[in-house]
């Protein structure tokens, strides 16, 4: 069975090999590329040299954890740090950073939940794609919190694809895995066909394919390589190690 994975070999080098353990043929379409920021990360560099007046930095993607590392590398003693999803956490952890995950797997709702409580009062600095979505934070602000979103990259459709795209899909594709709402309207805008078998890595994903007019294969019941190549497995009847 083959299995498209709309993002690069560099970001999902262990899910292949997990994959490829149950015998699936997988291949790699990357949707989007990272930019830096439309400022030039001037936002970036003025908010992460004053972070000692936040008392949470939010982190919901690799992607904003090397944009942060890159200005500062050393993080104030008081400030929490809260990595989004397993892969984030990682990342966050590498730099030397003392981490705090939350552990929801429901998407910006469950962030939403898990800070209720962290809320009143305190300081957030969140470095985000240029395309993030920010709704859960205005929810944060009702619940008292004072929030700075700034640009940490930007998140664009990957150039040139169009004629990989169409080379893929000559062949038989059983499923399509989706990272990112940016990747599935990356992907519908490319001319995908509505029969297409589409996997994604999580609820905001899946809601993005939803909104797009496509059903999700399933969605997993939590965000994390294991889970995800196990219930892929499970999905297309692969028997367990």
């Amino acid at each position: 069975m083959r299995l498209l994975i709309t993002r690069s070999l560099e970001k999902c080098v262990s899910l292949k090999a997990k994959l490829e353990a149950k015998s699936f043929e997988v291949l790699f379409l990357p949707l989007i590329q990272i930019s830096p920021p439309s400022d030039g990360g001037a936002g970036l560099k003025k908010a992460v040299l004053n972070l000692k007046k936040y008392d949470g930095l939010i982190l919901t993607s690799v992607n904003a954890v090397e944009a942060v590392a890159k200005v500062v590398k050393k993080l104030p003693k008081n400030l929490q740090v809260f990595a989004v999803g397993p892969k984030t956490a990682m990342a966050a952890s590498r730099q030397g950073w003392k981490v705090v995950q939350p552990k929801t797997s429901r998407g910006s709702a469950g962030l939403v939940e898990f800070f209720k409580g962290r809320c009143p009062g305190k300081r957030f600095l969140y470095p985000a794609s240029s395309i993030a979505d920010k709704k859960w934070i205005q929810s944060l602000k009702k619940k008292g919190a004072i929030v700075t979103v700034v640009e940490a990259y930007q998140t664009k459709p990957a150039a040139s694809v169009k004629n990989r795209f169409q080379k893929i899909f000559r062949k038989k594709i059983d499923a399509v895995l989706f990272f990112s709402p940016s990747a599935v309207r990356h992907f519908v805008a490319l001319g995908m066909e509505k029969n297409v078998v589409c996997i994604p890595f999580g609820p905001t994903t899946a809601r993005a394919l939803k909104k797009a007019g496509l059903k999700p294969a399933f969605v997993p019941t939590e965000s994390s390589e294991v889970v995800f190549a196990k219930e892929i497995g499970n999905f297309f009847k692969i028997p367990a190690e």
